[in-house]
C-alpha cells in the first residue's frame, strides 16, 4: 500500500467515488464528505453550498489544510446516493462520498498461551518459527533520541503500571476534548505491544520499550462498541501530523475507500510521518478475507497482516495485492485498561509490532525518512517456504535484520546485561 495516491480511486477499489452501492459497507446516515478546490474563499465555499441547499450550520471543515466538509442533510427527504450525484455534478467540487464507519480489527481468545512468543529468537526452545527476534534488536543499544507514535483508537489507559511513563497529551475527537480514557480497552492493548517498558520486571515487553523516550499519543476516535468513521479517522491523522508525531499506528479499518482519510494520510507522509495500519480481519463467514481493507491498502501506508507462532497467515487475517508485510498477531500477550494483562488475536496487534520496531530505528536514526524506514522494514523480512506476495506481502517482519540494516555497523556492541529472563514476564 506504497507511495502514489491521485484524485481519483485506483481501478482496484471496489466501489466508485460517483456511485454508492447498495452493497458498500456501513455508513453514517445523513452525512456524506464533500471536497471542495482549493483556494476558495469562504464566501464562495457558501455559495457553493447554497447552491445545493446547504446552508452555513450544516457543513463544517474536517481538517486544515485539507478542503474536505462534512455535510449534514436529512435522509428521510433525500437518498443519500442523489446527494453524493448532485454534489458531483458541480464543478467546484471535486469528490463527495460516505462517512464510512472504521471497526476494530482484533478477537479476544480465552485459551493460555506461552507469554510473548513473538519476541524470542527462532532458534531457542521458547521461540517459534514465527516470532521476529525483538530480544536480539534489544542487543543493539537503545535509541534515545524523542520518538512520538499517535495510536489512533479507543483512547488509553494512561496509568497503567507498563505505561504510566509512555503517555503524552492526546485528544479525543469523539467528545472533542482531551479526556483519552479507553472506552473499550482496544487502545491499551495496541499501545502495551508498542511501547510497554522493558527490563522493568513488570507484565510484559513492548517492542519499543527499551528506548526511554518513545512515546504515546493517544487519539481517540471510537465510541464503546469500537466503532469510528472515516472523518474522525481524518481528523487524528492531520492532528497527529501536526503534533510531531512520527509514527502513526492505525488498528481498525473498513472496505470502502475514503478520500479525505487518504488525502490526510498524503499530508502526513509529506510532513514525514511514517503510517502502519492492520490489514483487517475477516469478521463474518461472508466478509472478503482477500481484500486488504482500508486505511491499510491506502498508499503512503504500510499494511500489515497477522502471523501465528508456526509463522503462517492467521486464516483472519485479510490479504492481497495491497498487503505489505506481515508479524505476529495470535495470543498477543499485552496491557489491558483494567490495568492488569491479557492475550489477544487479530491484525490489530500486528500492527503495533511494525511501528513499534519503525520506533526503534527512529529511536537511533532520526535523521531516516519514512521511505527508508520502510526499506529497513520490508526489505529484511523472514520467509518461510510457500510464501507468496499476495498472501504474506514481503514477508515476515525481522526487528533484528531491519535495526542491523538502519544502524551503522560501528554501532554494534557486546550483549546487553538487560534482563529478559521467562520469569520477568510471568506477573499477569
Amino acid at each position: 500500500a506504497q507511495l502514489l495516491a491521485s484524485d481519483r480511486p485506483p481501478s482496484r477499489n471496489k466501489y466508485s467515488k460517483s456511485t454508492l452501492d447498495d452493497t458498500a459497507a456501513d455508513y453514517v446516515e445523513g452525512e456524506v464528505l464533500v471536497k471542495l478546490r482549493k483556494g476558495m474563499s469562504g464566501e464562495k465555499v457558501r455559495a457553493t453550498f447554497d447552491r445545493h441547499g446547504i446552508s452555513a450550520s450544516d457543513y463544517e471543515l474536517i481538517a486544515e489544510p485539507l478542503t474536505w466538509y462534512l455535510v449534514d442533510f436529512d435522509e428521510e427527504q433525500t437518498d443519500i446516493k442523489d446527494v453524493i450525484r448532485d454534489f458531483l455534478s458541480d464543478d467546484e467540487i471535486l469528490n463527495a462520498e460516505a462517512n464510512y464507519y472504521r471497526s476494530e480489527s482484533f478477537e479476544p481468545y480465552d485459551n493460555l498461551s506461552e507469554v510473548q512468543w513473538a519476541i524470542w529468537p527462532r532458534d531457542e526452545a521458547f521461540g517459534k518459527p514465527g516470532s521476529i527476534e525483538l530480544t536480539k534488536a534489544w542487543d543493539w543499544p537503545s535509541g534515545t533520541n524523542g520518538v512520538t507514535i499517535a495510536v489512533v483508537d479507543s483512547g488509553i489507559n494512561s496509568e497503567h503500571e507498563d505505561l504510566q511513563n509512555r503517555v503524552v497529551g492526546g485528544y479525543n475527537f469523539r467528545d472533542n476534548n482531551s479526556d483519552t480514557t479507553d472506552v473499550t480497552g482496544h487502545g491499551t492493548m495496541v499501545s502495551g505491544v508498542i511501547a510497554a517498558e522493558t527490563d522493568n520486571h513488570l507484565g510484559i515487553a513492548g517492542a519499543a520499550g527499551t528506548c526511554p523516550n518513545v512515546k504515546i499519543m493517544p487519539l481517540r476516535i471510537k465510541d464503546s462498541a469500537g466503532q469510528s468513521t472515516s472523518k474522525l479517522s481524518t481528523r487524528a491523522i492531520m492532528y497527529a501530523a501536526q503534533h510531531d508525531a512520527k509514527i502513526i499506528n492505525m488498528s481498525y479499518g473498513g472496505t470502502d475507500w475514503a478520500g479525505a482519510e487518504q488525502d490526510a494520510i498524503n499530508s502526513a507522509y509529506q510532513n514525514g510521518c511514517i503510517l502502519v495500519a492492520a490489514s483487517g480481519n475477516q469478521d463474518l463467514p461472508d466478509d472478503p478475507v482477500d481484500i486488504v481493507q482500508y486505511p491499510a491498502a491506502y498508499d503512503n501506508v504500510i499494511a500489515v497482516g497477522a502471523t501465528g507462532r508456526d509463522g503462517r497467515r492467521w486464516v483472519d487475517s485479510c490479504y492481497g495485492e495491497n498487503l505489505d508485510i506481515m508479524a505476529p498477531g495470535v495470543d498477543i500477550w499485552t496491557t489491558t485498561s483494567d490495568g492488569l494483562y491479557w492475550y489477544v488475536s487479530g491484525t490489530s496487534f500486528a500492527a503495533p509490532f511494525v511501528s513499534g520496531v519503525a520506533a526503534l530505528i527512529l529511536a537511533s536514526r532520526s535523521d531516516l525518512s519514512p521511505s527508508i524506514v520502510t526499506q529497513c522494514l520490508t526489505t529484511t523480512t523472514y520467509s518461510l517456504p510457500g510464501y507468496t506476495v499476495g498472501e504474506y506481502g514481503a514477508g515476515l517482519l525481522d526487528a533484528y535484520g531491519a535495526i542491523r540494516k538502519a544502524l551503522p555497523p560501528d554501532i554494534q556492541v557486546e550483549v546487553s546485561k538487560m534482563v529478559f529472563s521467562r520469569g520477568l514476564h510471568q506477573r499477569i
